[in-house]
């Protein structure tokens, strides 16, 4: 097993790209700033980029959390319709 080098996030990432899922919900993508992801997600720019990337990452990734929270909401209120 490999050890990661440095200190451990001090983030939850999901937690954080729910934070940026709503800043980009209320602003848009071309009007978010990585200010405003900074300060949503509770984390300094540097540290952004290190563990997401640039700003359209972010986006690809907490668009990609959204669409896989809503995905499983919709399976699972079908499968109660259906009664599984």
């Amino acid at each position: 097993m490999i050890k990661k080098r440095g200190r451990p996030p001090k983030y939850d990432s999901a937690e954080a790209l729910d934070s940026a899922i709503q800043v980009f919900w209320q602003k848009g993508l071309t009007a978010t700033s990585l200010d405003d992801l900074s300060q949503a997600m509770n984390m300094n720019r540097p540290s952004i980029y290190n563990a997401f990337g640039d700003k359209e990452a972010v986006y690809r990734k907490a668009l990609i959390r959204f669409v896989f929270k809503v995905c499983t909401l919709f399976l699972l209120g079908f499968m109660l319709i259906k009664g599984f």
